[in-house]
């Protein structure tokens, strides 16, 4: 499915044989596709904390279904979760963006983080700043002397720096 012209018929078929609703984010079979896609049923598979719905042999994230039947097009770019939940599908909780929006959206630390707060780096000298990533560039705050500081700083930065941030 390489473009927008391509993937029409495809949007067509999933209004074709899904109910979708808005306020809930759930999916409804409405013809019998297979043994385990029957009208009536709950349509979708949780793999690795999203779910993904499969027509016609094609598999996608119901993040990408739900703005596709919503709006009538195959969405450009990403579809992020606001809140985070992936498992959220309401279409008020979704929104097509960049890939870089998309990123921006990180809520806590990953767990390879040897300090376990999201933006604030160690320096040398065994203080600390926040750091974010902006079109590509790192920024940096001043330093501090406590991780406290440097977290405040960070969400200070997030917000001023990056587009419909909610922390």
């Amino acid at each position: 499915m390489a473009d927008a012209n391509s993937r029409a018929p495809f949007v067509a078929r999933l209004r074709e044989v899904l109910s979708y609703s808005q306020e809930t984010g759930e999916f409804i079979w409405r013809k019998t596709l297979s043994n385990r896609a029957t009208a009536g049923s709950a349509a979708g598979t949780v793999t690795n904390g999203y779910l993904y719905i499969t027509i016609d042999g094609y598999r996608t994230g119901a993040q990408r279904v739900a703005v596709a039947h919503v709006e009538g097009e195959w969405p450009p770019g990403e579809v992020d979760h606001r809140d985070t939940n992936s498992l959220n599908n309401r279409y008020s909780n979704l929104r097509s963006d960049t890939g870089q929006v998309n990123r921006q959206n990180v809520r806590r630390a990953r767990r390879h983080n040897t300090l376990g707060v999201l933006g604030v780096r160690r320096t040398p000298n065994g203080r600390y700043r926040a750091q974010i990533h902006v079109s590509g560039k790192s920024l940096y705050s001043r330093v501090v002397d406590t991780i406290e500081q440097a977290s405040a700083l960070y969400v200070e930065m997030k917000r001023t720096h990056h587009e419909g941030c909610t922390l």
